[in-house]
C-alpha cells in the first residue's frame, strides 16, 4: 500500500492535553485489548482533510483534556485509532462533533502533502453510552481508497471516537468489539 499511514487518522489534534490527561490516559485501549497482530503506533505529523479537521475540537465548546491511542495490524493498515477528550460542556461538545460529521458530506483538501477527496455518510449502529453515532467514511489518498468508519460516543463527561482505517471494507464487528471494551474503561 503506498498511503503513509502517518496523518490517516482523522483524530488529530492541534491542542494540548491539560487537567485530567494522564487519568485519560490510563482509560484509552491498550494493546493487550486488540485481537493478535496488532501493535501501538505513534503517529506524528498529517492533518485531517478539510470539514473533517480539527473534528474533536469544537468552537462550540472548550477542550479541557485529550488523550489519544493508535493501533495498526501487523505494522501496516489497517489503523485503529481512539481519542478521549473533555470539555466545559460535554454534551455540546458530543451534539458539535456529530453535527460536523454529519454536515461533512464531501472531503476535499491535503494531508500532509497529499489530496485527499471523499465522502461521509451515517451508519446505523447498535446504542453505546450515553449518546452515540457512527459514519462511514470513504477517502481517496492520491488514488488509494481508504475506509474509514469512525464511532462517536459520549459516557458521562467524557467523548470518545473511536476510528478503523484501511482498505474497504472496513471490519465493522471488529470496530464494534473495540468500542464496546472501549465504553467498558470510562467512568
Amino acid at each position: 500500500m503506498t498511503v503513509a499511514i502517518v496523518g490517516l487518522s482523522l483524530f488529530v489534534s492541534s491542542t494540548a492535553a491539560t487537567a485530567s490527561q494522564p487519568k485519560l490516559s490510563s482509560e484509552l485501549l491498550n494493546v493487550s485489548q486488540m485481537p493478535s497482530g496488532w501493535s501501538i503506533d505513534v503517529q506524528t505529523g498529517g492533518s485531517s482533510p478539510g470539514c473533517l479537521s480539527h473534528l474533536f475540537e469544537p468552537k462550540s465548546t472548550k477542550q479541557t483534556s485529550h488523550a489519544t491511542v493508535n493501533f495498526v495490524y501487523n505494522g501496516t493498515l489497517p489503523l485503529v485509532s481512539e481519542k478521549l477528550g473533555t470539555y466545559s460542556n460535554a454534551k455540546s461538545a458530543y451534539k458539535a462533533i456529530v453535527a460536523t460529521l454529519a454536515d461533512c458530506k464531501h472531503v476535499s483538501g491535503v494531508s500532509g502533502s497529499q489530496k485527499v477527496t471523499g465522502t461521509v455518510g451515517k451508519l446505523k449502529i447498535p446504542s453505546y453510552g450515553d449518546a452515540s453515532a457512527a459514519f462511514a467514511v470513504r477517502l481517496d489518498i492520491q488514488g488509494t481508497v481508504i475506509g474509514n468508519d469512525i464511532f462517536i460516543v459520549r459516557k458521562g463527561s467524557v467523548v470518545m471516537g473511536i476510528e478503523e482505517a484501511g482498505p474497504p471494507p472496513v471490519n465493522e464487528s471488529q470496530l464494534q468489539g473495540l468500542v464496546a471494551k472501549a465504553i467498558k474503561k470510562l467512568p
